[in-house]
């Protein structure tokens, strides 16, 4: 019995333990928004807790009654039970990011299972001394809690060679970088838009250069040292780096590696409040990628917000505004359909106009492909040329894309991620269609303090554009629904749903031919009401 035990442990800890590594995968490997997470998760460990607790308390009434062997059929089957559904549910679970077994992962892995094996050795040794048959029985109790705990322990062991394992490779990616006296740097930050921005940029410029951007969202210091390593060659002439930050100094330590000489901020707003703690923090952080510029680098702001424009009034070193009339780059005669984005370029800096189209949907795009071309003008590009890029640039997954189909439904997903901006313009965006408008959203989160107000706007600004809101989660959406009553909408074309399957059961009852869909937001993976 006791080997059966120990291999339904041993399986049992393998899966959460992989789960509880990705969770701190997306947590950067930071330990302590790793326990943040957990902290803010406790619903997810009340059943194997509840287990554990009536384990505990049944050990010493079943020994006095010497039914102890009763304890097995009332404790463990059904904690092998509720692995047994966990699993099967997990299977079917669809990430958004998943875990990603880099060589970190797999270190982490290993020393966890080690750690495992340790566990089994404590265990044979205590039920060998204090004849406790029921040891391994409850290390299978306990399987869920520690491996939370290993995953920590594991990074923390694993410390000096990460440190080591990091410098050596960062020293390399600074080896490369400085090798290339001739190789164009260009920093991207931002609280939104800076994975589209980045895509952007490298449509435009390979219209003239050889331009490699880093993939997805490969937006942190190791990320960026992955990509410079492997996939960066002396062929490339253009590297473009997003920088993302969850943290004070983030920027600056990737800006210490790539040395970019051009630097643009997408905007600045109250994303990832709950790390940064507040705004000043952001705008400090992403102004450190302007303060890594060098002497003669250049650097793009938007003109869309206060934050930027101080920044932009506050920099001595060569700089472009773009935006709005009163920049030095801006968009006039905007068309903007369900086919896509037409305008004006209006360029002071060559006192030039050029048309554009493209297939992206919104304004803040439209502001996106302007600081673009900002730093195409700055590297030689010729109007034809950018016209000719900005006609390439495809639909970016999740973000404002048009999906096709063949139910005369247009669906526009903009699932990626959602702020107060973003989300405010892709309304902007269905507004200009026809026909229903239906959005289903959780709403939007890491906003701190300010989480509820941007939510219960949010629920504001659906209730002047859809006719129907379909709000996945029960909790998290009671903002947008507070939001939605005083606006006056008509609350039985609000549906609550906890799931997207609900929700995409629901747009099948009440979606109809000429109708638009608007998925605004998909909750990260390490998310969860």
């Amino acid at each position: 019995m006791n080997i059966l035990i120990i291999l339904l442990t041993f399986i049992a800890y393998i899966f959460y333990f992989s789960r509880f590594l990705h969770m701190f995968q997306l947590e950067g490997y930071k330990t302590k928004n790793f326990i943040e997470w957990v902290a803010n998760n406790t619903k997810k460990f009340i059943i194997p807790s509840t287990f554990l607790m009536i384990g505990i308390i049944l050990i010493p009434i079943l020994l006095k009654l010497n039914v102890q062997h009763i304890y097995f059929y009332l404790i463990a089957v059904p904690q092998l039970v509720f692995y047994i559904y966990d699993i099967l549910k997990f299977k079917k679970t669809e990430f958004k990011k998943p875990l990603v077994y880099t060589w970190r992962a797999k270190r982490i892995l290993i020393v966890g299972i080690i750690l495992f094996l340790l566990y089994e050795i404590l265990a044979y040794i205590i039920s060998n001394i204090f004849n406790f048959e029921f040891t391994y029985l409850i290390l299978f109790l306990l399987t869920y809690g520690i491996t939370g705990d290993a995953v920590i322990y594991s990074n923390f062991i694993l410390k000096p060679v990460e440190k080591m394992c990091g410098n050596k490779y960062i020293n390399e990616a600074k080896k490369i970088i400085d090798s290339r006296n001739d190789l164009i740097v260009i920093g991207i930050t931002g609280s939104y838009g800076k994975t589209s921005t980045k895509f952007i940029l490298q449509t435009i410029l390979s219209e003239k250069y050889n331009t490699y951007a880093t993939p997805d969202s490969y937006n942190t210091t190791m990320g960026n040292v992955k990509v410079i390593r492997e996939d960066l060659t002396n062929l490339h002439q253009v590297y473009i780096s997003e920088m993302g930050a969850r943290n004070i100094g983030d920027i600056k330590e990737i800006c210490d590696i790539v040395k970019p000489k051009y630097g643009l901020i997408t905007s600045i707003g109250n994303q990832h409040l709950e790390t940064f703690k507040t705004v000043d923090n952001i705008i400090k952080t992403k102004y450190e990628l302007m303060d890594s510029l060098p002497n003669d680098g250049i650097a793009f702001f938007p003109d869309d917000n206060s934050h930027c424009k101080k920044l932009y009034d506050k920099e001595k070193r060569e700089k472009v505004l773009f935006g709005t009339d009163a920049s030095d780059i801006y968009a006039t005669n905007i068309e903007v359909s369900h086919q896509g984005s037409k305008f004006t370029v209006v360029c002071k800096l060559d006192h030039t106009e050029f048309n554009c189209l493209t297939k992206l949907l919104g304004i803040h795009n439209i502001q996106n492909i302007l600081g673009c071309i900002s730093i195409a003008k700055k590297l030689g590009l010729t109007n034809e040329e950018i016209a000719r890029g900005v006609a390439k640039i495809s639909s970016i997954p999740h973000r404002l894309e048009l999906i096709p189909n063949t139910n005369g439904i247009t669906i526009v997903d903009d699932a990626f991620n959602s702020n107060p901006w973003g989300a405010k313009a892709a309304l902007d965006v269905i507004s200009k269609f026809s026909g229903n408008k239906i959005i289903i959203t959780p709403g939007m989160i890491e906003l701190g303090k300010d989480e509820y107000l941007a939510n219960y706007n949010f629920g504001k600004q659906i209730a002047e554009v859809c006719t129907y809101a379909i709000l996945v989660g029960k909790n998290i959406t009671k903002p947008i629904q507070e939001g939605l009553k005083d606006a006056n909408f008509n609350l039985d074309n609000m549906f609550v749903v906890s799931s997207l399957n609900e929700a995409t059961q629901m747009l099948t009852k009440i979606g109809k031919v000429g109708d638009t869909v608007l998925f605004e937001n998909d909750l990260p993976d390490n998310f969860n009401e």
